[in-house]
């Protein structure tokens, strides 16, 4: 021990003599660490050079979520692809002002004046798909679809449920894709803007493709040759 000194006294019992009293000790190292960083604080800067850059990037998306979530608050009609006969039905789509749950209804009320309403929690929510699902109807344009992948307990086990909706716009499709995609909190699988725009445009080409009974790879190169052209000038010679 730093400090102490031991002396013996008759063989059967050990004096622990301190050169200088514990206390004092303790008072001037907490004297010491005054006014003084702490190294754990000087390492987690060193670690975090772009601290700034990320508090950014959180609001940012903090600002995106709250904007999105006061759009779908305010409720929107939407196609609900039937899961059984795949037809798209419309549907009053609507978030709750906490943004836990999504709920739907019927714009219109049945022989009985009453509405259904049918609602999912959002913390059961594992991903959404960009796209229309296989098996519904194409009444719909691919890209204006977005499936919501939920996970429930049915007994004593899980199942996946899925919930496709069709939107009328591109612009009530961001609203509604990255709204929801914000508020499901297990959610990694996050899509870009970029992202939605490439696949926008693939899913384009190969229903063009499809029309013209081509091959998306002309399409593809049709659409650069035109690009190219508008670039250049009408004197542009084809490829």
């Amino acid at each position: 021990m730093q400090g102490a000194s031991e002396e013996a006294h008759d063989g059967s019992q050990t004096v622990v003599k301190f050169a200088q009293n514990p206390r004092t000790v303790l008072e001037n190292k907490k004297r010491s660490y005054d006014g003084k960083r702490s190294p754990k604080k000087r390492i987690i800067r060193a670690q975090c050079p772009n601290r700034l850059l990320v508090r950014m990037q959180v609001r940012k998306m903090e600002l995106e979520r709250n904007r999105y979530l006061i759009q779908m608050r305010r409720g929107a009609i939407l196609h609900k692809f039937n899961p059984r006969t795949g037809q798209p039905e419309k549907r009053w789509f609507i978030v709750d002002k906490d943004g836990s749950t999504i709920s739907w209804t019927k714009p219109t009320s049945n022989i009985m004046g009453i509405k259904t309403r049918k609602k999912k929690n959002l913390a059961d929510a594992l991903y959404l798909t960009y796209g229309r699902a296989d098996d519904v109807q194409n009444t719909v344009d691919t890209w204006l679809c977005f499936t919501i992948v939920f996970c429930e307990k049915v007994g004593k086990s899980w199942v996946t449920r899925e919930l496709s909706i069709g939107c009328s716009d591109q612009q009530q499709l961001e609203t509604w894709f990255f709204g929801i995609q914000s508020l499901i909190p297990l959610h990694h699988q996050h899509k870009t803007q970029a992202y939605i725009l490439w696949e926008r445009a693939m899913m384009k080409v190969d229903k063009i493709a499809d029309k013209q009974g081509l091959k998306p790879a002309k399409v593809w190169q049709a659409l650069f040759e035109g690009a190219i052209r508008r670039v250049k000038g009408s004197n542009y010679k084809s490829m």
